[in-house]
C-alpha cells in the first residue's frame, strides 16, 4: 500500500491535483483500492477449490479471472494475459480514478489516466 500510494500522489501531483491533496489522501485512496483485491483473492480461492484440478491451468494467484476457465494446455501467455482481466482488478481501477476525481479534483479523464498508471 505504501509504494502504490507513493505512485498514486506523484501521478495525480504530475496531473495537477488541488492543493488539498496530500501523501495521506493517496494512501487513502490505495488502501480502500485493495480492497477489491483481496476480496477477489478469497472469492477466487473458493473457486478453485470447487473446480477440478486436473482441468486449470498453472496460475500465479487464485483470482475471479478469465485464467481458470482457459485449459490445462493453455500457454503462459494467454495464462498471464487472463489473469490481467480480473473484476478485483477492475474494481480497484474504478476506485483509484474515482478517488483522483473526487479527492484529488482532477478531470475525469486525467482521473482514469493516472489510475491507469
Amino acid at each position: 500500500v505504501l509504494f502504490s500510494s507513493l505512485i498514486l500522489w506523484l501521478v495525480g501531483r504530475v496531473l495537477g491535483a488541488g492543493t488539498a491533496y496530500g501523501f495521506g489522501s493517496a494512501a487513502l485512496i490505495a488502501a480502500y483500492a485493495t480492497f477489491p483485491t483481496i476480496i477477489s483473492l478469497i472469492a477466487g480461492s473458493a473457486l478453485m477449490a470447487v473446480m477440478d484440478p486436473d482441468t486449470l491451468p498453472m496460475l500465479q494467484q487464485p483470482s475471479l479471472s478469465l485464467a481458470p476457465f482457459l485449459g490445462r494446455d493453455a500457454s503462459p501467455l494467454s495464462v498471464g494475459l487472463a489473469e490481467l482481466v480480473s473484476v478485483g482488478s477492475i474494481w480497484s481501477l474504478v476506485i483509484m480514478a474515482a478517488g483522483l476525481a473526487v479527492i484529488a479534483r482532477l478531470p475525469k479523464n486525467k482521473a482514469w489516466i493516472g489510475a491507469a498508471a
